[in-house]
């Protein structure tokens, strides 16, 4: 999972920036995990393939990677949460802007982040599904 946090936060800054990246955890099956990084958020699929293309001209993720989804719920964390403290404890929140709360994951539905929501609930941290994008969940 770190090396997925470190690739997230690599393309949510610098040049190859294009906003949050978020990090969902995706079960396999037999107790694998599959940790998708996930980068930006776009009016248009038009725009999201036109920042994909960005990404592989400047080198930022290999080229011909990178699909393009629709996720627009996170996890919203009650209280005042430890971005780095959470990572410690392998949880993929990241970090917010202040008076915004701190959110886990992207999802393409309310399903999919059940599995994230069941991981947050046994390590005893609330936590509400939200939208991210103008959409209704």
């Amino acid at each position: 999972m770190q090396k997925a946090l470190a690739l997230a936060d690599r393309l949510s800054g610098g040049e190859a920036g294009k906003g949050a990246s978020f990090v969902t955890l995706v079960p396999l099956g037999r107790g694998t995990v599959w940790y998708r990084v996930l980068v930006g958020s776009y009016p248009t699929r038009d725009s999201a393939a036109a920042a994909r293309t960005s990404l592989w001209r400047n080198r930022a993720v290999p080229s011909g990677q990178g699909e393009l989804l629709r996720a627009p719920y996170s996890l919203a964390l009650e209280g005042g949460m430890d971005v780095d403290s959470l990572r410690r404890r392998g949880i993929p929140a990241l970090p917010g802007k202040p008076d915004a709360p701190t959110l886990v994951g992207a999802f393409e539905s309310a399903e999919q982040a059940g599995f994230t929501q069941a991981q947050l609930a046994r390590a005893g941290i609330q936590a509400k599904l939200i939208t991210r994008v103008q959409t209704t969940p």
